[in-house]
């Protein structure tokens, strides 16, 4: 069977999606369960519940009080979650239970991007009905219809958008606009008034690194912006911009001083800027220009490496170090006892011998 190029490219992005969410904190909830040290968090029970799609037990929680759009540490709320596994009842259920039709995942994705993505048809029509958003775009500045890659979701989507009015290249390039607006009013004020994300701490230089709104980048940084802040899990806007390949942000980025040597929360796997840029095609040219700059910062990059990783064992290294150093004290003891108790000997001995001579 051969695919048209622009299937396949559809089905990698849709396989890419699907592992994003099959790897997100929601499906990973069953296997906290088999912990001795059972510690979960009310959503952490609520998720797990609709997950199961225990329609009963998601209403117990309600009524005692669950926030129905609760979501994970990737922005994935219940209802995102029910529309990927293709529930439609848990999807009736928490819609009808005041769930956010239009929330956002951390990469942008809303319920009904994620319909469209999956096919389903029946799941984006009930969800157009509900009152989402057709011009919303995610991280990579595409709508719902431009994730429908089956033609009766992308026609469902088509008829809604001109039903509603709604032109999508001007949702595309709404967001951009928005930022320009904002960015430009910043830097007359003199004053940044940029709030970073409440869930993620995004702010709004790594959402233009990001999606590669190279005029706001030079304007926010214009206006005061830290070209080197962090957002919760660690990432710069060079990260940003190096994770999504955006060339020419990188390099405006770099030029104001970002620096190669910030490194991502993850402990186990903490990430340079550079090796984000070295895995991106896009990116190798810059790769290649920057990598004199990124030697210079290699010693304090890898210095803060290896802090890193082992900064979550330094509990345990203490404790070992404690263990060898009683252990060490204890053959020592042992040792001089040994020692001690020879020495005993010995003189007893030499105590006999001149006892003898001295008759």
């Amino acid at each position: 069977i051969f695919l048209s190029s622009q299937r396949f490219l559809f089905l990698c992005l849709f396989q890419e999606q699907l592992v994003k969410w099959e790897t997100s904190e929601t499906n990973r909830l069953p296997s906290r369960f088999l912990t001795n040290n059972l510690c979960l968090k009310d959503e952490d029970i609520f998720l797990s519940a609709c997950l199961s799609g225990d329609l009963e037990e998601v209403q117990t929680l309600l009524n005692d009080g669950a926030n129905i759009n609760t979501s994970t540490v990737d922005g994935l709320t219940a209802l995102h979650q029910a529309v990927i596994d293709g529930k439609p009842k848990m999807v009736q259920f928490l819609v009808e239970h005041g769930a956010n039709v239009n929330a956002q995942d951390n990469e942008g994705w809303t319920p009904l991007h994620a319909a469209a993505c999956c096919g389903n048809v029946d799941l984006v029509e009930y969800l157009c009905t509900e009152g989402a958003d057709l011009s919303v775009t995610n991280s990579d500045k595409e709508l719902a219809v431009d994730l429908a890659e089956e033609d009766d979701c992308r026609l469902a989507l088509e008829e809604e958008h001109q039903r509603q009015g709604i032109n999508p290249d001007e949702c595309r390039n709404r967001e951009l606009a928005i930022m320009r607006r904002d960015a430009e009013q910043w830097l007359k004020d003199g004053e940044m008034h940029d709030h970073p994300h409440s869930r993620t701490g995004a702010t709004a230089l790594h959402v233009a690194a990001a999606k590669g709104y190279n005029d706001v980048i030079r304007l926010l940084l214009k206006a005061g912006a830290d070209v080197n802040c962090r957002d919760r899990d660690g990432w710069t806007p060079l990260h940003a911009a190096a994770h999504w390949a955006e060339h020419e942000a990188v390099t405006i980025l770099i030029q104001n001083g970002a620096s190669f040597s910030e490194l991502t929360n993850n402990v186990r796997t903490p990430t340079t800027t550079f090796q984000m840029l070295s895995s991106r095609t896009k990116c190798q040219e810059t790769t290649v220009d920057y990598k004199a700059l990124y030697e210079k910062e290699k010693q304090e990059t890898e210095r803060l490496l290896i802090f890193r990783i082992t900064y979550g064992f330094i509990e345990t290294l203490f404790h070992v170090f404690q263990f060898q150093q009683r252990s060490f004290t204890k053959k020592q003891l042992e040792h001089l006892r040994a020692d001690n108790q020879k020495l005993k000997e010995e003189n007893g001995a030499l105590i006999r011998v001149i006892s003898k001579l001295s008759k």
